[in-house]
């Protein structure tokens, strides 16, 4: 059973920071070099600050920009900067936005609260993908300087009759949200206190009868459970201190406000060798179709909305299709054929419907096949992550990158099928929109 419980949250005093869009930021993980820069300008005390700072070649192993994370969090809870919670709360929040590509607006409902630290596959708490290590050590080492959690997993539950919802909704229709913000992203944020017992209650109980699916942040959740069981065989264990639960957002799956888009791949640092031999490498696998583009009887915008229509048609039809862009002016739909054999072809050993994701089938038989390898290690010197396609091809075409992979987004039938066999999709796999911000809500480990 999923065990939840309210904590006593820590938020910017919004007396001394008026505009809260200008303090928080996107998840620690999509945030570029140029973003960064960008965050750091828009106020001193903006949250980029703690959870990736800047660092310098001076760094050692007594100042770095974990020990800096961990002094502007003081520094910040000593000026009154970030106030805590004197009462253990809920957290209901809502995210009003505009859904990229369809302009439809939607309403995603969640709520933060603490949830019980368990090893994957002895509970109820379930991934949905793989991660690697690089992340991982990164995010233990500030999670040991700040003592904290810092930003939010995201996480997902089953509940088609929307019970915890509208135990929530009575109290919101009499209660002012606490933070009402709209983001540089132009989504709408809002966020109410539930410190209600009963509510509480009965909100816990309704999720002791759930398992929960972890959408986002499996490096962080993986992060706290190891920093638990570090902390639970140390002589050195605070009695004030919790390190046995981690902040969590969680939304009903079942809420038509939930929204998975894309994530397309990029691959950078290829040998020219594997630039060339790109389609024959696939050709056995896929029929290749190209849309060209001279910029004269066809633009470069004809050609590529031909493609990601086609890609659509494809993905509403269930067909394994995808997109690929190398800057050669053409795009290429590549359609997997019918003689393929996934049971055959993609080598691990998984249930079918495994092997039948777009995800999976671009990672086995486009990706490992261009970079000739299947190794997670050598595969992190190669790939990129991008959920917007123009982007991706902006960075192909300023060299950030050689090539740039599309394909459709994962559905949430699927995510929920797999997590509950116990298996999970490549690293990547879903791009859960609207990200959740950092800094709404913090919460401390150790007092």
């Amino acid at each position: 059973m999923a065990e939840i419980k309210p904590f006593m949250g820590i938020t910017y005093n919004q007396i001394k920071i008026h505009n809260l869009s200008s303090v928080i930021a996107p998840p620690y993980d999509v945030i570029s070099e140029e973003a960064k820069k960008k965050l750091y300008q828009n106020n001193p005390y903006n949250i980029i600050r703690i959870i990736k700072g800047k660092t310098t070649p001076n760094d050692v192993e007594s100042e770095n920009q974990y020990t800096r994370a961990k002094d502007f969090l003081e520094s910040w809870l000593k000026k009154g900067i970030f106030q805590k919670d004197d009462t253990p709360c809920l957290y209901a929040m809502e995210d009003e936005f505009t859904i990229p590509g369809c302009e439809r607006k939607a309403i995603r409902h969640g709520f933060m609260t603490l949830v019980k630290l368990e090893e994957f596959g002895k509970g109820c708490i379930l991934p949905h993908e793989k991660t690697l290590s690089k992340p991982k050590v990164d995010r233990l080492r500030l999670m040991k300087a700040c003592k904290a959690n810092l930003s939010p997993i995201f996480a997902l539950y089953s509940d088609p009759d929307r019970i915890i919802n509208s135990l929530f909704q009575e109290l919101k229709s009499t209660t002012e949200p606490f933070i009402d913000l709209l983001s540089s992203e132009r989504i709408v944020h809002r966020v109410y206190k539930i410190s209600s017992p009963q509510i509480i209650q009965k909100v816990a109980e309704q999720m002791k009868k759930k398992s929960i699916l972890i959408a986002d942040g499996h490096h962080r959740y993986e992060t706290a459970l190891n920093y638990y069981q570090q902390m639970e065989s140390s002589e050195n264990n605070q009695k004030n201190t919790d390190y046995s639960h981690i902040m969590m957002y969680l939304a009903n799956m079942d809420d038509p406000g939930l929204t998975i888009l894309a994530y397309h791949r990029l691959l950078k640092n290829l040998p020219k060798e594997n630039m060339k031999s790109w389609e024959r490498k696939i050709s056995p696998f896929f029929r290749i179709e190209s849309f060209p583009f001279d910029g004269l009887t066809t633009t470069g915008s004809q050609a590529r909305e031909k493609l990601f229509h086609q890609l659509a048609e494809k993905g509403r039809k269930a067909i394994p299709s995808f997109g690929l862009y190398a800057g050669d002016k053409r795009y290429y739909l590549l359609v997997l054929k019918d003689s393929v054999n996934l049971q055959s072809v993609v080598p691990e050993d998984q249930p079918l419907i495994c092997k039948q994701l777009d995800v999976t089938i671009l990672d086995h038989l486009i990706i490992n096949k261009i970079i000739n390898s299947n190794e997670c290690l050598v595969k992190e010197n190669f790939l990129g992550f991008s959920h917007n396609h123009l982007e991706a091809i902006s960075a192909v075409n300023s060299d950030k990158c050689q090539m740039a992979l599309f394909l459709n987004p994962t559905k949430i039938h699927q995510v929920n099928k797999i997590a509950a066999l116990g298996q999970k999709m490549p690293q990547k796999s879903t791009f859960f929109y609207p990200k959740l911000p950092t800094g709404l809500i913090l919460r401390k480990i150790e007092d």
